[in-house]
């Protein structure tokens, strides 16, 4: 029931910004490029602070904002086909980089099938982005979305991490091309339309798992 309500009270924050943005829908994808690139760095951050302070307050603080009780051992994570390595923080974080790049071409390319970028457009769009990110991550703080054993190296806690990373990858990358097709065509009702139907995926699937 807890999780039930904390999603939908999540979900009426967004689309309650998404409405009062007036901007353009990809702000959504924006947004969930944000959550993947941050839950990356906040792991990574959270681990090397538990194990450089031994301060027992510091310590305990970090437990408190996450689950330190992983569901059964953490799952297999993206390899370096050319060391055999589990990929660490640099590889994750190239990865994503990636897909920002190639996001960000798709998610400006106009009817006329020309890269459209307004430099004050894009500030006003991102700091809506940043404030549906800011309503997600305070979410996922405030009741432990992120999961970290600090027993385990980086590469484990990305892993225990990655199919919420995965889905998000999936559902931006699919909105990209989605979006970057309609607004090629001139389908404007029917991006927000497929963006809201990303948006019901994450928060269906957050469901499905118990997550908060």
């Amino acid at each position: 029931m807890r999780a039930l309500i904390v999603n939908i009270v999540t979900l009426i924050s967004v689309i309650l910004s998404l409405w009062y943005s007036r901007a353009n829908p990809r702000i959504l994808i924006f947004a969930f490029l944000m959550v993947m690139l941050i839950r990356i760095v906040l792991i990574q951050l959270m681990l090397v602070l538990y194990r450089k302070y031994t301060s027992e307050a510091v310590r305990d603080f970090l437990q408190k904002i996450v689950q330190t009780s992983p569901p059964g051992p953490p799952p297999q994570g993206m390899y370096d086909t050319h060391t055999g390595k589990e990929v660490g923080f640099g590889g994750s974080m190239l990865v994503l980089g990636s897909l920002v790049l190639f996001t960000f071409f798709l998610t400006h390319v106009n009817a006329e099938k020309e890269l459209d970028f307004q430099f004050p457009v894009f500030l006003y769009e991102m700091k809506w982005a940043l404030w549906i990110f800011l309503i997600y991550e305070l979410k996922d703080l405030i009741w432990k979305g992120i999961i970290i054993d600090f027993n385990l190296p980086a590469e484990k806690n990305f892993a225990y991490n990655a199919a919420e990373i995965v889905l998000l990858a999936v559902a931006v990358l699919l909105g990209s091309i989605l979006a970057a097709f309609l607004q090629t065509s001139g389908n404007n009702v029917y991006t927000w339309v497929m963006l809201a139907s990303l948006l019901a995926i994450k928060h269906i699937s957050e469901l499905v798992k118990g997550r908060t």
